[in-house]
């Protein structure tokens, strides 16, 4: 199925003409929206075959590329560069831009969220404001903690001050725990780690696993710091459903145990429905790579339960 790319969403961005876009539109009856949300060091298309099966459901599906993500920044040459200290507030009314955009489209249908990783940071920091907007979300590849919150905040404005263009591999080995290097044919080697099954058509370099630069860590350093700090759900609507999925294989959440802790969180601050459901033998990208046919069935299945 083919999918539309919009270009008409402005971006709060100066240097970004307009808010890279998909929309994948249903041919059946619509029952409801889905705004992909995705994560670090990849971009909105990589989710294609997902949001095809979604659509197959009954879902008209939405993604779009965050600020320094896809192929328009690397046209401009700003991959894994906010080239601001304010990203999340940015990249917050990106997101909030093409809500706008798509819920004056379809006005009528339920609007739900399905963010992956450094996505699912952003929909936090997102719910805090908007929560009441949306139907109910599902977060991928996340937790409670992060080695990110061990790097502290202080050192994001000393990334933020030497070179902010400068791409930092030391930052990504530690966050990643691999060897990569500064060749580009090594950094999709990260993806091994996520699931054994790397299919070459989705490695995509260099608009899947680039490294950030210290402007691109410093920045997620305090996103994720905003993301997790003591307090941060108290703005968030207690009857909007949540669903956090894993997989027991993800080194970047302790194999399942802080996403399992950010779900308790949840529970903690009573909210009114949460799910959490863990994968064996799926690593951090849940959502892509072989064998994901039970991971999109119970995707689907939990948003048609919340209709």
């Amino acid at each position: 199925m083919s999918y539309q790319t919009l270009k008409s969403i402005p971006s709060i961005v100066p240097e970004r003409p307009y808010v890279p876009t998909y929309l994948w539109k249903t041919t059946h009856r619509p029952k409801a929206i889905i705004h992909i949300v995705h994560g670090m060091s990849e971009h909105a298309q990589r989710y294609h075959k997902l949001a095809e099966y979604l659509t197959s459901q009954g879902y008209h599906v939405v993604a779009h590329d965050h600020l320094g993500h896809g192929p328009l920044a690397k046209e401009n040459k700003r991959l894994g560069y906010f080239g601001s200290h304010e990203a999340d507030k940015l990249m917050i009314s990106d997101m909030h831009n093409v809500y706008e955009a798509i819920h004056y489209q379809f006005p009528t249908l339920p609007y739900f969220i399905l963010s992956h990783s450094m996505g699912s940071y952003l929909t936090r920091i997102y719910l805090d404001r908007y929560s009441y907007e949306i139907d109910g979300v599902m977060m991928s590849g996340t937790n409670s903690f992060s080695r990110l919150i061990a790097l502290g905040s202080k050192l994001a404005p000393l990334l933020n001050h030497f070179n902010p263009k400068a791409y930092n591999y030391d930052i990504h080995r530690l966050i990643f725990q691999t060897g990569i290097n500064e060749a580009a044919d090594d950094s999709n080697k990260l993806q091994k780690l996520w699931h054994e099954d790397t299919a070459p058509d989705l490695s995509e370099w260099p608009l899947t696993g680039f490294v950030f630069t210290n402007n691109g860590f410093a920045e997620l350093i305090k996103m994720v710091t905003k993301a997790t700090r003591p307090g941060w759900l108290k703005n968030i609507n207690r009857q909007m459903p949540i669903a956090v999925i894993t997989g027991r294989n993800d080194p970047l959440v302790n194999k399942g145990k802080e996403t399992y802790r950010l779900a308790k969180e949840f529970q903690k601050h009573q909210f009114a429905s949460v799910t959490f459901y863990m994968f064996e033998n799926r690593g951090h990208e849940i959502l892509l790579y072989g064998g994901v046919e039970p991971v999109f069935r119970y995707v689907s299945e939990w948003f048609d339960n919340q209709l």
